[in-house]
C-alpha cells in the first residue's frame, strides 16, 4: 500500500524524535521440519532508509521502491486499540532516534538523557555523516579523557549532559535533513533545518584509496543564520521551493516544501521566545509606573526579570516596566536594521495569517466558528509569558474550538424587570462616582506597593475649570464606566479622602481584577485562586467596598477593548464568582440589575449567557446574604473552565443515593425543593438535610439558608470524609400522602429502625393482643418489603432481629411463631411497596410516630434521674425512660421560652439549656448531649411552623 499522507499544516517546532531507521536483516531459516521457501529473484540489497514518526524524511522515489513493503504497510495503519500483536519472522526493523533539538528545550529524564547519550556515542564511533572530522575528532578526544567508549555503563550524569551540550553545538547533527535537488547542480543535495542555522548540503561519494571503499564526504554549500533569515523569501508549492541562503537565491526540487517551510517556521518561533530586544507595533500608553509606555517603532530592551504569561518586561528611554505582549514583535539577534524589517515583516505577516482566519471563522455558521486567532506577535514569545488558548466569549470553554454554553435561564426568572434606561450605570455614576480620574495620580512606595493617599493635581484641575466651568463632563463620565487598559488613581466611588486605607485596598482591587483579566502582570506565584480570595476578604472585611468591586468590574466588562482577547470574558468568569458571594447595597443592587438585566436579554450580547448567570447569583445572593465560606481551588478552576454545575451525591435513609446537580448558589432550600418534587411532597418544610462525616456517631442539620458547596467546602478543607443525607425532619399534622414509590420507601427506612430499636413501643401499653394483632403484622409487612423472596422459613429465624430483648420476652417462641403464620398469610400477597405503604399506616398509630430522638447524658431535673431520650414531635417534647419509655417530664412549645447550647473545653461536654414555664414562672433545664445543634434547630422549626399554620391538618401521616 502507499506510504501515509503527509501531517495536515501546522506551524511550530519539529518533532523532536523523529527519525525510525528501517532495515531488512536476511531472513531467519525455516522451523524444522518445514521445507525451505524457493529462493527470492534477486535484487539489490535496500539500502538504509530514514522514515518519520508522521511522514517519510527521505522521500525520493529511489529509496522508497528500495524500502520493504512490510515496513510501509506496517506505518500505514493506526496501532489497534484493542489488541495488539506480536511480529515474528519479520524483514525489517525498527530504531528510534533523537533528531532535533529545540533551541530552548532541557532534558530532566534520566532515561532520555541515557538513551541520547548512547546514540552520540555510537554515531561518533561509526563517523555518522551528520558530524563532521573536526567535531568526531573533538568528540573522540573527550572520550578518551573521560574514558567512555562505545560498550561503556559508567558514564556520570555530568559527562552525560557534557556530551549532549557539546553535540547540541554541531551545526547539522540534531536537525532534520531534506534531500533536494537544483537544476544546475548534479550533486545529492540535502538542505539540513537545525536549531541554529538552515544550512544546504552536498554529498559526494569518494573512494577511499588505502582500502578501496567508498564513503560519503559532505561539503557546505550555503548557510543561511536565523538572525538575517526572511521567511517572506521562502516560498513554496508542491514540488518546488524558492528561498534565499547565504546570498544566494535559489530554486530547489523536493516533495517536502512545505514541510521544510514549517520547520523554518518552528525555529524561529523558538528563537523569538529568546528575543533580547523587541519591536513595538504600535503605541501603548498608560498611567502607571509600574508599566512601560512607549510609541510606535521603537526598539525595546528586553530585561530577565520574570513576570506574568502574556507579558513582557523591558526597557524603553531610560524607564522600565512590563507591557503586554501583543505590542511587539520579536527580534532576532541583535537590533540591526535587517533584523528589525524581519520583525516587522513577521509581524504583517501574522496580521495577514490572523485576517485570514477571522474571515474564515465569519463564513462559518455560528455554531461551528472556532477559537479566535492569537494576536500577531503572540507566536514569538517566551514560553513562560505565552498566554492559554484564547476564551471564545459564548463559549468560555478550554477545548480550541468548542462552544460550551451554558444552560440559558428563562427571562421568566425574573419577576421584577427593570425599566430599560432607569437605573444605567451612567446615572449612578453621575450621582455616586469621583470625577475626573486624571486629576488623580497613584502614589506608590520605592519597592512599587500602593501607598493609599491621593495626591490630587492641582494645576489640571485649575485649567480644567477655567475651560469648562464644570467639575465633569458626559464623555469623562462615560470614560469613568468604560473599559480602562490603564489602572485607576483613585477610587471610583466617593471613599473619604482621608480614610488612606480603604482608598488603598479599592486601588488593590482594581489591580487585582485586571490581573485577573490578563491586562495587568501578577506577582510571581500569585494564583487566580488567590486574586479571587483577596476580593471576597476585602468585602467581607469592608462591606462598604462591595459597591466599588462592582463598579470596578461593571467598568472592565463595558466596551471592552482589551488586547487580550480572553480579558473580558474572564471579567464576566469573575461578575459570575462575585454575585454569588458579594452582597451590594440596596441603593446599587437596582443599578447592578439593570446592568445584568440588560446583557442578559438582548440577544445581540456577545456574553449574555453568563450575564444570566450572575443575575441568578445575585437574585439568590440578595435573598440569603451570599456564600460565607472561600470557594476552593477545584470550584474556581470549575467555573474559570466554564463549569457552572456539579453533580452531587445525596444519600437518604437505607443508604439510596440520588444524585442532584448544584450550583455556586444552591442552598439547602433548593436541594430540599428539588427532591421534593421528585417525590411530588407538598410540604418541603418539613424535610432537610443532614452532613454526616464518616465515622462520627451523629450528622449536622443544615439550616435552610446554607449554601451547600460551603458546607461541603468545610469538610474538603479538612480532609474529612463525608455524605450528605436528605430525610423527613418535621412531622407536622397529617395527611394523605401521595403514593410516590420513592416517598414511600424512603419513610419506611426513616421510621423501621425506630420501630426495630423500640424507640416506638412505650412497654407499658404493650398488650398481648397488640402483640398478637398488629404488631406481629408489622413484623410481617417489614419482612415482605425487604426481602426479595420472603418465605416463611425465613421469617421465622429472622424475626428476633426485629425487635428489643425486653419485647421478644412478653410472648413465648411459640406464641410469636403462631401470630406471624397467620398474619403472613395476607402479607405475602403484597409487593414490596404495597407492604411498605401499609407498614408505615400501621405505625403510625403508635403515640411516638414522627417523634426524632436524642440520648441525653444527664438532665438536671430532678425528676428525670439518670441518662433520658429525649422525643420531639408536633406535640412538643417529652424526656423518656431510654428502656421502658415511660414520659417522665413533658412539654408543649408553648412551654419552650428559649433554648441555649453551650460547652466546656476543659471537659469537652456539651449541653442544652432549655428555658420552660411561661412568661411569669421560669426554670432552666441543662441537657447533656453531643446533639445539641439539631434539638434547638428542630424545636425552633416546630415552633416556626405552628406559627405559621396554628392549626394545619388532622392525624396520620398514611391515611388507609
Amino acid at each position: 500500500p502507499p506510504p501515509p499522507p503527509p501531517p495536515p499544516a501546522m506551524a511550530g517546532p519539529p518533532t523532536p524524535y523523529a527519525v525510525v531507521n528501517v532495515s531488512a536483516p536476511p531472513p531467519p531459516p525455516p522451523p524444522a521440519g518445514e521445507a525451505a521457501p524457493p529462493p527470492a529473484p534477486a535484487a539489490p540489497p535496500a539500502p538504509r532508509v530514514n522514515f518519520g514518526a508522521t511522514t517519510v524524511a527521505a522521500d525520493d522515489e529511489t529509496k522508497r521502491r528500495a524500502a520493504p513493503a512490510a515496513a510501509l504497510t506496517l506505518l500505514s495503519y493506526p496501532a489497534a486499540s484493542t489488541k495488539a500483536f506480536n511480529s515474528a519472522r519479520v524483514g525489517w526493523r525498527l530504531s528510534l532516534r533523537k533528531e532535533t533539538f529545540a533551541s530552548a528545550e532541557t532534558l530532566d529524564n534520566a532515561a532520555a538523557t541515557d538513551l541520547i547519550f548512547h546514540q552520540i556515542v555510537r554515531d561518533v564511533d561509526q563517523r555518522n555523516i551528520r558530524i563532521t572530522p573536526n567535531e568526531i575528532a573533538e568528540m573522540k578526544l573527550f572520550f578518551e579523557q573521560k574514558g567512555i567508549t562505545t560498550m561503556s555503563k559508567t558514564a556520570t550524569d555530568q559527562e552525560k549532559a557534557e556530551t549532549i551540550a557539546a553535540a547540541r553545538k554541531w551545526g547539522t547533527y540534531f536537525a532534520r535533513q531534506f534531500p533536494v535537488t537544483a537544476a544546475d547542480d548534479n550533486r545529492r543535495l540535502v538542505l539540513s533545518v537545525g536549531a541554529t542555522a538552515v544550512i544546504l548540503l552536498a554529498h559526494k561519494r569518494v573512494m577511499v584509496p588505502r582500502t578501496g571503499e567508498y564513503k560519503i564526504e559532505v561539503e557546505t554549500v550555503a548557510r543561511q543564520p536565523y538572525a538575517d533569515l526572511d521567511i517572506n523569501a521562502w516560498r513554496a508549492n508542491q514540488s518546488k521551493l524558492s528561498c534565499t541562503i547565504g546570498g544566494k537565491a535559489l530554486v530547489l526540487q523536493t516533495r517536502s516544501c512545505h514541510t521544510i517551510v514549517q520547520a523554518i517556521e518552528g525555529y524561529l518561533i523558538e528563537m523569538g521566545k529568546d528575543a533580547r530586544y523587541v519591536l513595538s507595533i504600535k503605541p501603548y500608553e498608560v498611567r502607571d509606573s509600574t508599566l512601560l509606555s512607549f510609541p510606535k517603532n521603537v526598539v525595546i530592551a528586553l530585561s530577565t526579570k520574570q513576570v506574568d504569561k502574556g507579558w513582557l518586561h523591558g526597557t524603553y528611554d531610560g524607564r522600565t516596566g512590563a507591557f503586554p505582549v501583543s505590542y511587539v514583535s520579536a527580534i532576532l539577534g541583535e537590533p540591526t536594521p535587517a533584523a528589525i524589517d524581519n520583525a516587522r515583516l513577521q509581524n504583517q505577516r501574522q496580521t495577514t495569517k490572523l485576517n485570514v482566519l477571522q474571515q474564515q471563522q465569519q463564513q462559518q455558521p455560528t455554531g461551528k466558528r472556532s477559537v479566535r486567532g492569537r494576536a500577531p506577535g503572540m507566536d514569538a514569545l517566551p514560553d513562560h509569558i505565552a498566554t492559554t488558548a484564547p476564551l471564545t466569549s459564548a463559549a468560555m470553554g478550554q477545548e480550541p474550538g468548542g462552544t460550551v454554553r451554558a444552560r440559558r435561564v428563562s427571562a421568566q426568572m425574573e419577576s421584577d424587570i427593570l425599566p430599560e434606561g432607569k437605573y444605567s450605570m451612567l446615572q449612578f455614576a453621575k450621582d455616586h462616582f469621583r470625577q475626573g480620574q486624571e486629576l488623580y495620580e497613584m502614589q506608590r512606595t520605592d519597592e512599587g506597593s500602593i501607598r493609599g493617599t491621593l495626591k490630587k493635581i492641582t494645576a489640571k484641575a485649575k485649567k480644567k475649570k477655567e475651560k469648562d466651568g464644570l467639575d465633569w463632563s458626559w464623555s469623562e463620565l462615560a470614560s469613568l464606566v468604560k473599559f480602562s487598559k490603564s489602572p485607576i488613581q483613585a477610587s471610583l466611588l466617593k471613599l473619604e479622602d482621608a480614610d488612606s486605607s480603604k482608598n488603598k485596598l479599592a486601588l488593590e482591587c482594581f489591580l487585582a481584577i485586571m490581573k485577573f483579566m490578563g491586562d495587568y502582570p501578577s506577582a510571581k506565584g500569585r494564583t487566580e485562586v488567590d486574586v479571587i480570595h483577596f476580593l471576597l476578604q476585602v468585602s467581607s472585611k469592608h462591606n462598604d467596598l462591595a459597591d466599588e468591586i462592582y463598579c470596578q468590574l461593571v467598568k472592565q466588562t463595558t466596551s471592552n477593548k482589551s488586547e487580550r482577547l480572553e480579558s473580558c470574558a474572564r471579567g464576566w468568569r469573575l461578575l459570575v464568582i462575585t454575585t454569588a458571594a458579594l452582597r451590594p447595597s440596596e441603593e446599587f443592587e437596582r443599578y447592578l440589575r439593570s446592568y445584568l438585566q440588560t446583557n442578559a436579554f438582548t440577544p445581540q450580547r456577545e456574553f449574555r449567557d453568563q450575564a444570566v448567570i450572575a443575575l441568578r447569583n445575585l437574585k439568590q445572593t440578595m435573598k440569603y446574604g451570599g456564600r460565607r465560606e472561600l470557594p476552593d481551588v477545584t470550584e474556581i478552576a470549575a467555573i474559570i473552565s466554564g463549569k457552572y454545575t456539579k453533580i452531587q451525591k445525596l444519600y437518604m435513609p437505607g443508604d439510596r443515593t440520588k444524585s442532584i446537580k448544584i450550583n455556586a448558589i444552591t442552598v439547602v432550600a433548593d436541594v430540599v425543593k428539588q427532591m421534593c418534587e421528585k417525590m411530588e411532597v407538598d410540604e418541603p418544610e418539613e424535610y432537610g438535610v443532614y452532613i454526616h462525616a464518616i465515622g462520627a456517631p451523629y450528622g449536622t442539620l443544615l439550616q435552610p439558608g446554607d449554601y451547600i458547596l460551603d458546607t461541603t467546602t468545610i469538610y474538603e478543607r479538612r480532609s474529612v470524609p463525608y455524605r450528605l443525607y436528605f430525610r423527613r425532619v418535621l412531622w407536622g399534622p397529617a395527611r394523605r400522602e401521595r403514593d410516590n414509590p420513592a416517598l414511600v420507601s424512603m419513610l419506611f427506612d426513616q421510621v423501621s429502625p425506630d420501630l426495630i430499636n423500640g424507640n416506638l413501643l412505650i412497654m407499658s401499653e404493650l398488650s398481648q393482643e397488640y402483640l398478637a394483632g398488629d404488631f406481629s403484622n408489622l413484623l410481617c409487612l417489614y419482612h415482605v418489603a425487604v426481602h426479595v423472596r420472603p418465605g416463611t422459613e425465613e421469617l421465622i429465624t429472622s424475626y428476633r432481629k426485629c425487635m428489643p430483648a425486653a419485647v421478644m420476652k412478653l410472648q413465648t417462641e411459640t406464641e410469636w411463631a403462631r401470630s406471624l403464620m397467620d398474619k403472613f398469610v395476607a402479607a405475602s400477597k403484597l409487593s414490596s411497596i404495597q407492604a411498605k405503604k401499609l407498614f408505615l399506616q400501621l405505625v403510625s398509630k403508635l403515640p411516638l410516630y414522627g417523634s426524632r430522638f436524642f440520648h441525653l447524658e444527664s438532665v438536671s431535673d430532678a425528676r428525670q434521674k439518670g441518662p433520658a431520650l429525649l422525643a420531639i414531635n408536633k406535640t412538643g417534647i417529652k424526656f423518656l425512660d431510654p428502656e421502658s419509655k415511660a414520659t417522665n417530664l413533658s412539654y408543649s412549645f408553648n412551654e419552650i421560652v428559649s433554648t441555649r447550647r453551650l460547652g466546656s473545653r476543659a471537659t469537652g461536654k456539651h449541653f442544652v439549656d432549655l428555658k420552660l414555664g411561661n412568661l411569669m414562672v421560669q426554670r432552666v433545664t441543662r441537657c447533656e448531649t453531643q446533639q445539641g445543634m439539631e434539638i434547638t434547630g428542630i424545636i425552633s422549626a416546630y415552633i416556626r411552623m405552628q406559627a405559621e399554620e396554628p392549626a394545619r391538618r388532622p392525624a396520620s401521616v398514611f391515611s388507609p
